[in-house]
């Protein structure tokens, strides 16, 4: 290949020949007669970019370049000027050149001292090897200089050799003797001094690194300019082998994407070639280029491909340039994110972004999303490969994990997350583990800090607590996290047996918990804010991570009571009630659970059932008893006495509407145990009459003999029984029943004394949420008065709340409806205020919405929702937002 000439005009040399013909038409390629303003500003812009493809784009040369650029773009915005440069400049030979456009002589950086350097260089590498070529390279960068120039400078006089067989081109091979004669010993040993001084000196400089680097060295320069050794080659293409040993260093490949993105556009078919030829090489080797050289890499990628479609390749042809076979995890999020990448290019037209897509989809199933930066695309990518991944082969979790950490480079919280996912898709895989889990749990544990509040210890523990995890798989991951893992303060006792059930779960959970975050006594710590704020999120997230539906309703209870208190306690030092958090954080509220003998004692001394039962034994008629059953209905309950003074007015009073009126309320209440031990002793102290035959049929409802058969008695004595111990066992807990009393309690720390005064002695749960949901909701819409968009939002949310609280039947549904719209308004206000919380919001709200559907209860429901709150709270603190 010829060789440049060295004293060619800067404009040339960035721009080619075309643009040094003189004068601003030349210059950014426009012809006289151009359509509009907006071409002068296409054409800039494409100069420019042109000059930033270019290796020697960080010299001052190419300052001066830019310079003019942006000249001639000025002067022909003015249409007078552009009249009188036309007529300077006309289309064909120009009649003058600018002075500054005239050719100067390069500086000559190729000194001796130089080339004894690079000739040590190539000798402490142990010859001509790839080690000596990515030296040198990388020598000739630092030192602004042509690596083609100084191969050739090195190899005059040396011993050669042939590349190909009858290729005719000559490799250097071995390192020359040194300058000088260097007679006598004093020679040999000061030789041997200045060997050993330049191999430390390289090895500070470059030194030798794996391809599959997981930290590589950032550039030293803005971009790789280094020249490619193809080019000095005379005659003969390298095999794929020889290229492969060749291009090592990214700045290599990075400077041959460089100079294939300029060519496309006067040499399409062979920047074709040789781009099949690099690209693969890229992806092979994407994990060593640092970030600004990766991003680079992959927008030129990019522009090349846009640039080949410009010159007519067909559109259907262009996946086969992109077309690598990738099939370790890598490799295929390199070549996936390239492809989105390129899909964000608005110059590509429509067909040839279908023919992308299609070649995306075939590369990877993760959603296709266009954007300008690779790195949060490989990201995305990773994540959906670990989902979606249905083994444990260690080898490919391996390659997955290098591409992980490459893309997460300077980010420990997405690398977590993406690490936190990868495990917990395998440990809700239901199917038996074999070996190869154990060492791919130990590859992830190990990838992972464990680190004292760190979010792999909160989230370890919740996998005790998910019925979806496998007891073999996170009965293997804490083997691995006790032989290899970092994580502090665990040890042989801390391993789950592989056959462990629910409540050992339960018990090593305990254990890890009391050993990661054992219990500091007081929030008190250093400053008073700052010690609440993170008690409070620590807490907050223990209770998240640990909170797990179950049948068991006194847990469940105690798990909702306990949510409820740490998302108060967030809400008051959001409102900068400190003291009134901390003191909640420390003595959290107890349920007091009623004796069931003194409750059924204080049932049947109740002054006003007795009140009541009095006054309906001594009704005469059916219109004195009628507005007494009014009270009756009313109360929705029917107490020990009344449930006696009804089964005394349906069996022994003569009158017929009495007997049918008490009846009829008896029926009503045929499934409360008042009115079954009311029925049972009317059998055993009155005599069986055909009247309370009935009234036991129709309450029982069920069959029995004829009331003159003996077995009759015993036959209803042992059916009510029965309905009396199945009605006992369906009746409302008396930790249940105290619950609404105990979140109001908590939550009416919330209120004014002014809010307080509108309820009456018991107010509940859901009026109480009702209230600080409209006290919310004002503020939210005051504050966002000056933003009009979000009015409908609001009004979105207004709707769901009323649909929800009408659907509602029971007071804790209606507790639930008011929780879930607290939930709403406090994501809303997060997303208004905290910048990229958006996606963070939506995939919780996802995550709740399947958790609902698989709960079987309202209080696991309700539950869900308070965690979710939580989860709010959490995500504000982390980030700092104030309400």
């Amino acid at each position: 290949m010829n060789r440049p000439p060295i004293n060619q005009s800067p404009i040339v040399r960035f721009l080619g020949e075309d643009a040094g013909r003189g004068g601003p038409f030349a210059l950014l390629g426009l012809p006289h007669a151009f359509d509009s303003a907006e071409a002068i500003g296409r054409a800039q812009s494409r100069r420019l970019r042109q000059i930033e493809c270019h290796p020697h784009r960080a010299t001052p040369d190419a300052d001066e370049v830019r310079l003019a650029v942006h000249s001639a773009a000025t002067q022909l915005q003015d249409p007078a000027l552009r009249e009188q440069l036309a007529q300077r400049w006309p289309e064909g030979t120009p009649i003058d050149i600018p002075k500054a456009w005239q050719p100067r002589r390069a500086m000559q950086r190729l000194t001796p001292a130089f080339i004894r350097r690079a000739r040590m260089v190539v000798g402490s590498s142990g010859g001509w090897n790839p080690v000596a070529r990515r030296r040198l390279a990388h020598l000739a960068r630092l030192n602004r200089v042509s690596a083609l120039e100084v191969v050739r400078a090195i190899g005059a006089g040396t011993t050669t050799k042939r590349a190909e067989p009858g290729s005719g081109a000559l490799l250097p091979t071995t390192m020359p003797s040194g300058p000088g004669n260097g007679s006598g010993w004093i020679g040999a040993y000061a030789l041997l001094g200045l060997l050993i001084c330049a191999l430390f000196v390289t090895i500070a400089i470059d030194p030798v690194r794996s391809v599959d680097d997981l930290s590589p060295r950032a550039s030293a320069s803005p971009g790789p300019v280094v020249e490619s050794i193809s080019d000095g080659m005379q005659g003969g293409v390298l095999s794929a082998r020889e290229e492969r040993e060749r291009l090592t260093h990214y700045t290599a490949i990075a400077h041959e994407l460089d100079r294939l993105v300029a060519r496309a556009q006067v040499e399409a078919e062979p920047s074709i070639e040789r781009f099949r030829v690099i690209y693969p090489l890229f992806v092979e080797q994407w994990i060593s280029f640092p970030d600004e050289a990766l991003q680079r890499a992959v927008i030129n990628i990019a522009e090349f491909m846009v640039r080949i479609e410009q010159q007519g390749i067909p559109p259907e042809d262009l996946p086969s340039v992109l077309a690598v076979p990738a099939i370790e995890p890598d490799r295929r999020m390199i070549s996936a994110a390239t492809v989105d990448v390129v899909l964000a290019s608005p110059e590509l037209s429509g067909d040839a972004r279908r023919q992308l897509r299609a070649l995306r989809e075939r590369l990877d199933p993760a959603p296709i999303v266009p954007r300008s930066r690779v790195v949060g695309v490989i990201a995305d990518i990773a994540s959906d490969q670990a989902r979606n991944q249905e083994d444990d082969d260690t080898q490919w979790w391996t390659r997955w994990l290098n591409g992980t950490i490459r893309a997460t480079s300077g980010d420990d919280r997405a690398r977590t997350r993406l690490l936190i996912e990868a495990l917990g898709s395998r440990l809700s895989d239901p199917d038996n583990p074999g070996r190869d889990w154990l060492s791919t749990a130990s590859l992830l544990a190990t990838g992972l800090q464990w680190r004292a509040e760190s979010t792999e210890r909160y989230w370890l523990l919740s996998q005790f607590n998910d019925p979806q995890v496998s007891t073999v798989r996170i009965a293997m991951l804490t083997e691995a996290l006790v032989a290899g893992s970092a994580a502090e303060g665990i040890d042989a006792r801390m391993v789950l047996a592989r056959d462990a059930n629910d409540p050992a779960r339960q018990v090593l959970a305990q254990r890890y918990r009391d050993v990661w975050f054992p219990q500091s006594g007081s929030a008190d710590t250093g400053d008073g804010s700052e010690g609440t704020a993170d008690e409070l999120l620590r807490e907050l997230r223990l209770a998240i991570n640990s909170v797990q539906l179950t049948s068991d309703e006194i847990r469940t209870i105690d798990t909702i009571l306990d949510l409820t208190r740490l998302t108060t306690a967030a809400a008051l030092r959001a409102q900068g009630h400190d003291a009134i958090s901390q003191e909640l954080l420390l003595n959290p509220p107890q349920i007091q659970s009623p004796d069931p003998i003194e409750q059924f004692r204080s049932l049947s001394t109740d002054t006003q059932d007795i009140a009541w039962a009095q006054r309906a034994v001594n009704c005469e008629s059916a219109a004195e008893l009628r507005p007494l059953l009014d009270e009756l209905v009313g109360s929705d309950q029917i107490g020990v006495n009344s449930a006696h003074a009804l089964v005394y007015l349906a069996v022994l009073r003569p009158e017929s509407e009495l007997r049918d009126l008490a009846s009829a309320q008896l029926l009503r209440g045929r499934d409360q145990v008042s009115v079954l031990i009311a029925v049972d002793y009317a059998l055993s102290q009155s005599r069986i009459s055909s009247r309370l035959d009935e009234l036991v049929r129709s309450v029982l409802e069920t069959r029995l003999p004829d009331r003159n058969d003996p077995a009759w008695y015993t036959a209803a004595r042992r059916a009510l029984l029965a309905r009396i111990g199945h009605t006992l066992g369906s009746a409302t807990h008396p930790h249940l029943a105290a619950l609404p009393g105990a979140l109001s309690d908590v939550l009416s720390l919330r209120l004014t004394e002014i809010q307080q005064s509108q309820f009456g002695n018991e107010p509940t749960p859901g009026r109480i949420m009702d209230i600080i949901n409209m006290s919310d909701r004002l503020v939210l819409e005051s504050r966002l008065r000056e933003n009009p968009a979000s009015e409908p939002e609001l009004r979105s949310l207004d709707a769901r709340a009323m649909i929800r609280s009408t659907r509602a039947g029971t007071p804790m549904e209606r507790y639930l409806a008011a929780q879930y719209n607290a939930f709403d308004l406090h994501a809303f206000d997060i997303d208004t205020r905290l910048p990229g919380a958006t996606r963070m919001l939506a995939e919780l709200r996802i995550r709740l919405t399947q958790r609902l559907d698989g709960a079987d209860s309202i209080l696991n429901q309700i539950v869900l929702v308070e965690r979710a709150i939580a989860e709010l709270w959490v995500l504000e603190i982390e980030r700092g937002g104030a309400r």
